[in-house]
């Protein structure tokens, strides 16, 4: 089964059309370095609108746990994206509840991956971006 996420969501009429049109999950982006930025308090009220079958993710890069559990418990958040090598901080939140953002360069990457206990999202490793660049890795790392 394909399930997609529509990411970078930043308004009630892109959330509504993406769950119309069958997605899956919707991805709220907490990074203030993304130009897809949202305030906690918008993503509230976008969340407030959906129906309840769509999955609402928040997409955090190396944010404190404080923080993260915050804005879950703000938004009503279903899960979280995490982009961060130092998952430790993160056993705060059920470990079902993760998605680990992998930044794949190599088949390294892809390892890591596998070995993880949380749910990984495999996106292209960019120096100057940590997601949504629209370019996509070699997917002959994953045969």
């Amino acid at each position: 089964m394909i399930r997609v996420k529509v990411c970078g969501i930043t308004n009630s009429n892109d959330a509504l059309l993406a769950s119309e049109m069958g997605a899956y999950a919707l991805g709220f982006i907490f990074f203030q370095g993304s130009k897809r930025y949202i305030e906690p308090k918008k993503a509230k009220e976008i969340i407030a609108k959906l129906p309840p079958f769509i999955v609402k993710v928040g997409v955090f890069v190396s944010e404190p746990v404080e923080n993260v559990l915050k804005i879950i418990e703000v938004c009503g958040l279903d899960r979280v994206q995490v982009i961060d090598d130092d998952f430790k901080k993160y056993k705060k939140i059920r470990s079902d509840k993760i998605i680990r953002t992998i930044r794949v360069k190599d088949l390294k990457d892809i390892e890591r991956a596998n070995k993880s206990i949380y749910f990984p999202l495999l996106d292209t490793h960019s120096a100057g971006a940590y997601g949504g660049t629209g370019e996509t890795f070699d997917w002959n790392l994953l045969t």
